[in-house]
């Protein structure tokens, strides 16, 4: 092939990606004529932060009020408005400097008060925020809670839908009754494979029977299998889709002593690593590495010291991650190495929580085959999938991994 060749076939894929991503539009992108009539029929409501932007990076709330909608409260989940605030930390109410409009938190105690007193003065809530696509990350939480009070004051609410950067792979366990919390909102996986308008279905369809008048509006020419990339940060420790991908195994191995994933750092979600002082078997990290490598992470070997915990920590640095990641199996595969190398693992209490099981724990303790867990969970995985599928908006639908 001549060099004028290469040059178009190049120039043609250029202008074919550059055309698809013109035609795809965010829910905040894609709004109707009618979907418009709606949100201008009274005061909003906007649950926002720092991810609530266009794919030029404007403010939702900004499109929204040049549209003409009045926006009376701005809402902030865990992390604050700006996105800022470390985990579990209170969030104080404050003002947006732009539009005066009063910011309220809908994190921790008194949240469900706060967000009762606003209701008195709006009448639909609407929700723009990216989800990382895990369970245990708590937007989804508050997106949840938020519906429920909506129910109980019969407002309307409305999705403005968004990807899943984790694509559509469902894994891991549904979570137990008994273990509902704030981390595990609702009985869906712990990688759900769903966008928030799906998960907004879902919850409207299973939990509240249909009680709620909801909206969601949908994204234009979304594919879930699709590459995508986090046009901001999610999180104080979620800064990139890497970390994002990362988070999706280290999330919860985060959980586990005497782990390290790097929190309060560049490399957060990034890495997996145990103090420099730990007995392991040699060639150890290597074998986890390419372990791993077979659930589509590659890793290297890194060493760094904690200055959160004032211990230096060996390990392994993601380096490169495909797509199709399987993030629970990669998670079993880590506790399993540590067990079998004779590493004295504990538990947080805040892991059975997180896993959403507590079959998960005690299996790891028995040492339970890996295979045997991942099909447990598919087992469990096919019924809620089937049960799901009415709420699932975009092809292909998620599927089990």
């Amino acid at each position: 092939m001549g060099k004028k060749s290469i040059v178009l076939c190049l120039l043609g894929s250029f202008s074919l990606i550059s055309a698809q991503s013109e035609r795809f539009k965010l829910g905040i992108e894609n709004i109707s004529s009618k979907e418009f009539r709606l949100l201008k029929s009274g005061p909003i409501g906007l649950i926002a932060n720092q991810t609530s932007i266009t794919g030029r990076g404007k403010p939702s709330v900004d499109l929204l009020v040049d549209a003409g909608c009045s926006v009376a409260y701005l809402f902030a989940p865990e992390h604050g408005a700006k996105g800022v605030v470390a985990a579990e930390k209170a969030i104080d109410n404050a003002v947006d400097e732009v539009h005066n409009i009063p910011i309220i938190s809908l994190y921790g105690p008194g949240a469900e008060n706060r967000l009762q007193d606003a209701l008195q003065h709006i009448t639909i809530i609407c929700y723009d925020i990216q989800d990382s696509g895990m369970r245990y990350f708590t937007y989804i939480s508050t997106l949840f809670r938020a519906m429920e009070q909506a129910v109980k004051h019969r407002k309307k609410f409305v999705v403005f839908d968004r990807p899943n950067p984790l694509g559509g792979s469902m894994e891991g366990p549904l979570v137990e009754d008994e273990l509902l919390s704030f981390i595990s909102i609702a009985p869906i996986p712990l990688r759900h494979g769903m966008t928030v308008g799906e998960l907004a279905r879902f919850f409207n369809q299973s939990i509240f029977d249909n009680k709620l008048d909801l909206h969601v509006v949908p994204m234009k020419n979304y594919h879930r299998d699709k590459p995508f990339l986090l046009s901001t940060f999610l999180s104080p420790n979620i800064q990139t889709t890497r970390a994002c991908k990362g988070y999706s195994f280290l999330g919860l191995l985060g959980e586990v002593r005497p782990f390290d994933v790097c929190v309060g750092s560049d490399d957060a979600f990034q890495c997996m690593m145990l103090p420099k002082n730990t007995a392991l078997p040699e060639n150890f990290w290597q074998n986890v590495a390419e372990q791993l490598s077979e659930h589509g992470i590659y890793a290297e070997p890194f060493e760094r010291m904690s200055e959160r915990k004032k211990v230096r920590m060996v390990g392994l640095k993601i380096i490169h991650d495909e797509d199709a990641i399987q993030a629970f199996p990669a998670f079993l595969t880590a506790m399993h190495a540590a067990h079998n190398a004779g590493v004295k693992i504990s538990f947080s209490p805040s892991f059975d929580k997180a896993a959403g099981a507590s079959w998960v724990r005690t299996s790891i303790i028995k040492k339970v085959a890996i295979q045997e867990l991942l099909q447990k969970s598919r087992n469990d995985l096919k019924t809620f999938r089937k049960y799901a599928q009415r709420s699932f908006l975009y092809k292909p639908f998620p599927r089990i991994v």
